[in-house]
Order: structure tokens, then sequence, then C-alpha cells
């Protein structure tokens, strides 16, 4: 090879390597202080921060949100029982009752505050599942009049795998005058209804010796409630509840438990109520049977009186249709609950 083209090669290898160097450093210059020169003040200004700013507020905790008090489960009951009515309720006969009218749990709804979850849950039992009492096969319903609340609690603790804290069980007369002594309560009535019930005469006389709603000692009377939004009176109230033949999707046990919800809501929207929850307690207790105690509302008084700002969930418990009768299925019942244990 000629030294004229060996120096040619060397030149051209020392001059690619050169222009790649201004290049690469040519470019960023011209970028940095020709096209975009205030690129290092916007680095500066997009740096996150450090420090959080003053005015930012952290979330609220449903401690913080629902302040004092603890999570806890109650069984509501409501019973058929009007001894001012029906004087024919099972009476005992050499030791044994009677099978004339029995005393019966019309209603039986589970509920739960839940602190944890920031949310109320309410479910309706089915008050016609087969229990067994005294190795006896028989309904909820009727178990509830021989073995009273602490059996009903029990039954539903299997139902959906958790403790029961609380019960309350109201006879209607009691929850009439509960309704009214609130002012009435705002429901959405689902569906144009007529109620007929017996009630007795006023200086009736029973005019037969069959102790049976025939009797001129008793006389029809009738409530008719109108679709839409009412505003109810206890007895009014009373007709929605107990009425039997809803049409299309209204479920009776359904619509009790969203009525609870209603109660609930208007117990605890006013402030005035909290400030009279003594006389409020009181009023019920004494109307109502349950183990619920002054102290024990007290110890929940915040959190129940901030009910509008949890969540409410209605759950549906799953039963079974059986060759006995309707059945509680409470294997998937504690599997729907188990989020809350």
């Amino acid at each position: 090879m000629s030294s004229r083209v060996r120096n040619f090669i060397i030149s051209f290898i020392i001059a690619t390597l050169i222009f790649s160097l201004v290049a690469i450093y040519g470019v960023k210059l011209i970028d940095k202080y020709i096209l975009n020169p205030e690129s290092e003040k916007t680095e500066e200004i997009t740096e996150e921060p450090t420090d959080i700013p003053e005015t930012a507020e952290p979330t609220q905790t449903a401690q913080q949100i629902l302040g004092n008090g603890k999570s806890f489960n109650f069984v509501l009951i409501g019973s058929d029982y009007q001894p001012d009515v029906y004087d024919d309720y099972d009476v005992p006969n050499d030791g044994k009752l009677t099978p004339a009218r029995a005393i019966c749990a019309d209603t039986i709804i589970f509920g739960m505050f839940s602190k944890e979850h920031n949310e109320f849950i309410i479910t309706p039992i089915d008050p016609d599942c087969i229990v067994s009492y005294n190795g006896v096969r028989m309904s909820l319903r009727r178990a509830f009049g021989y073995a009273g609340e602490k059996f009903v609690c029990d039954k539903v603790s299997l139902m959906v795998g958790l403790a029961i804290d609380y019960y309350a069980s109201v006879e209607i007369d009691a929850l009439i005058e509960i309704i009214d002594h609130l002012g009435g309560v705002d429901y959405n009535v689902p569906e144009t209804i007529e109620f007929v019930q017996y009630v007795k005469k006023e200086n009736g006389e029973d005019n037969d010796e069959d102790d049976s709603v025939e009797d001129d000692e008793y006389e029809e009377k009738s409530i008719i409630l109108q679709k839409g939004e009412q505003h109810l009176t206890g007895e009014q109230a009373l007709a929605l509840l107990r009425y039997k033949d809803y049409e299309g999707k209204t479920n009776r046990m359904d619509l009790g438990a969203d009525f609870t919800v209603s109660v609930l809501k208007q117990l605890t929207a006013d402030y005035l109520n909290k400030q009279n929850y003594k006389s409020m307690y009181a009023f019920c207790a004494s109307r109502v049977k349950t183990n619920y105690t002054l102290a024990a509302l007290e110890e929940n008084l915040d959190m129940i009186f901030r009910f509008s700002s949890m969540s409410v969930t209605y759950i549906s418990y799953p039963v079974k249709e059986t060759s006995n009768g309707v059945e509680a299925d409470t294997k998937k019942g504690n599997e729907i609950f188990s989020k809350y244990r």
C-alpha cells in the first residue's frame, strides 16, 4: 500500500472520530442554549416537593367519622301478640299447651352496625324457617312463642355465623305507640293497599262460646294507603307491615327491613333527637323487651347518630325449599357474613 493511500485512510478515521464527538456534544449544546434555553428552569420547577403543604387534609378513618362506639349486631323481633284483641291464646291444659292461638314472631330482622366498614347491614330472616325446639320441628315464627327472644337470637346467630349482642322484641300495640311518639314516619308506599283487621268493639259482648273473630265482640276496620310518599301514623305503619298481598317485586320481609332503615334515619337525622336520647330511650324501653341498655346506647351514641354517613347494605338471607318446608342455608349464610367477623 502506497504511503499516500495509507495517510488518506488514517486521516479519514481521525476525522470521523472527531466529527462524532463534535456531533454528540454539539447537538446537546445547541439544544440547551439555542433551541431550549429555559429547560433548566423548567426542571427545577417540576421537581416534586418533599414537604406536604399545610392545607392538605388526610383521609378520614371510620374512627374519625363515626366517633366513639364499636361494631355490634342485633336482632329485631316483631310479635303479633294482641291480648287486648284476642283472649284465646294458648292456655295450659294438664301441663300442655292447647293450640288455639299462638304467640308468633311476625317479623325477624338481623342488623349490624359495622364501624370497621362504615356500614349498616340489614337482613330480614324468614320466620317460616324450620327449627328444632325440644325435639319438635316447627317454624321459627312459632318457636318464638314458646322459647322467647334468646332462642330466636341463638338460631339467627347460627344462620349468620356471628354472635348476637342485643335483641329487641316489640308487640303490635307498642309499635303503634312508638311510631306515634316519633310523630309518624315518612315512607314511600310501594303500592296502594287496603288492610283489614279485626278489633274489639267498645263495650262489646261475646255472644258465642266460640272465641273467634266472627263473634259480635269484634268488628272489621279498614285502612287504605295510597301508593307513593306518605307520612304514616303508627296504625298506618302497622297496616303497611302486616299486609300480605303485595304484588310484583314487593316482598313483605324486604319491606320490613326497608321500613326499619327509614325509622333509623328519622331517629338519627334531627340533632335534637341526640339531645333528647334519654327520654326517647325511656319511652321505647318501657314498651319494648330488650337487653339494650341506656349505657350501651351512650357508648355507641356518636356512631349511631352518624347513621347518615354510613352505607346501607341489604342482604337477602339464603333459604332452601325442602319437603319439610323452608330451611335456612346456613353454609351460604355463614359465607356471606364471613367478611364481618
